[in-house]
Parts: structure tokens; C-alpha cells; sequence
């Protein structure tokens, strides 16, 4: 067998620490694999919306984008329990590190997370399908 520098107790942290970055990277691809989808929900919906009105299907656009804009919603509720999934394990996969000696990422001067910018991503596409669906029966 060869020779180790790590205690079994330093092996079973970085075992847990593993483990934990596992999870959380899986769990990461799911939450960002989202963006895929929202970019279908939203091309279809507001290219299908803005065909449909141009081709005076009037009724037909507005209930469009009313399934836009619920499946986007469903999509915002799906992304929040996603990310808090993420972080239930959060300190002590940061106090494994800070442990072992592992630092996750570097340090950032911009203190904007990035699930937050899809969380704002989301909410304006939200905005523009409202908006957009305003119109057409504003000038129904």
C-alpha cells in the first residue's frame, strides 16, 4: 500500500468535501441548463405571439403569451428551489475548505451573484411578454 501525508481524518474530510462539490456542481448544471429552456419559452412565445398578430389571429396572441408568461413564472419557481437546493450544504462544505485549505473561488469585487442575474434575466422577459401582450389588446 502506499504511503499517505493525510490522516484518515484529513482523508475523510476531503472524501465529504468531494462529495459536496459533487452535489453542488450537479446542482449547478440543472440551475443553469434552465437558461436553455427559458430561451425556448421566450423565442417560441414571442415569435409565435408577434406571427400570430401580424397575421390577425388576434385571439390567439394574447393566450400565447398568457402561457409565456405562466411558464416563465413556473420556470422563476423552479430556478429559486433549485439554488436553494444548492446551498443547504453551504457552510460546511465552506468550512471543509477553509480546513483543507480550499478555496472555491476567487475573490470578487463585484459582490453580484449570478443566480441573481438570471432572477433579473427572468423578470424581464416577464416584463416584456406584459408588455408586449398590453399592446396587442390595446390595439385590438
Amino acid at each position: 500500500m502506499k504511503p499517505s501525508f493525510y490522516s484518515d481524518d484529513e482523508r475523510n474530510q476531503l472524501t465529504r468535501y468531494q462529495i459536496l462539490m459533487q452535489r453542488r456542481q450537479h446542482i449547478e448544471r440543472i440551475f443553469w441548463s434552465r437558461i436553455q429552456i427559458l430561451h425556448l419559452i421566450q423565442a417560441g412565445v414571442l415569435g409565435g405571439s408577434f406571427y400570430l398578430w401580424s397575421r390577425c389571429h388576434l385571439f390567439l396572441a394574447p393566450f400565447l403569451l398568457s402561457l409565456g408568461i405562466l411558464l416563465t413564472i413556473i420556470l422563476f419557481i423552479i430556478c429559486w428551489y433549485d439554488w436553494k437546493d444548492a446551498q443547504i450544504n453551504d457552510t460546511r462544505f465552506h468550512n471543509l475548505g477553509d480546513s483543507l485549505g480550499i478555496r472555491r473561488t476567487a475573490p470578487r469585487k463585484c459582490k453580484i451573484r449570478t443566480h441573481v442575474l438570471l432572477y433579473i434575466v427572468i423578470g424581464l422577459f416577464i416584463t416584456v411578454d406584459i408588455a408586449f401582450l398590453c399592446f396587442i389588446i390595446l390595439n385590438s
